[in-house]
């Protein structure tokens, strides 16, 4: 009997939703790339998620692994029963690297418990890297996550630095003023 309740039990856990950590990004013909996702609730069954891409000539993909084939921009998309998503990838021969980072604001004030995305540009704009990593030289006043989002903690100064890949770095000074000042 317990055999037969366990079985009667145990449904797959459908996918809900599925979160691309960048819906664009390049490569290098010849390079391959994860794409990074989130699937929602954390438990779902796996097995139904279709991966495809609209020139496969351009790049491929097997299970979230893209690789470029040659020059030119494909659709990649991610198909589940309740979901599909798409995610833009670019494909070049050559590299070309960010040169600067410019913030729109080089500072900005903050309440305890407001969150703020950066705006920023990269040059030159037609970057094929723009891998970013972001850091807050103080993690206890403020927090930045992989996108640039800022998130006063508590009260004082940080700043928030974005590095590209080849080590280029720009700061932005975060100050974090006290709730109900």
């Amino acid at each position: 009997c317990l055999f037969a309740l366990f079985f009667a039990c145990s449904e797959d856990v459908v996918i809900q939703d599925i979160v691309l950590e960048k819906s664009e990004f390049t490569i290098m013909v010849g390079e391959v790339r994860y794409i990074k996702t989130v699937i929602l609730p954390s438990n779902a069954d796996r097995a139904g998620i279709k991966w495809s891409s609209s020139n496969s000539e351009i790049a491929s993909v097997n299970n979230g692994e893209v690789m470029g084939i040659k020059e030119g921009e494909a659709t990649i998309t991610i198909s589940t029963p309740n979901k599909t998503i798409t995610c833009k990838v670019i494909v070049t021969s050559k590299s070309i690297n960010i040169q600067s980072i410019l913030f729109e604001k080089n500072e900005i004030t903050l309440i305890e418990g407001d969150s703020h995305q950066l705006v920023f540009t990269l040059l030159p704009e037609n970057a094929t890297n723009k891998e970013i990593t972001w850091t807050s030289d103080r993690d206890s006043v403020a927090t930045v996550d992989t996108t640039g989002n800022v998130t006063a903690i508590t009260a004082g100064e940080t700043y928030v630095t974005a590095t590209t890949s080849d080590g280029k770095k720009a700061s932005c000074k975060i100050i974090v003023e006290k709730k109900g000042k």
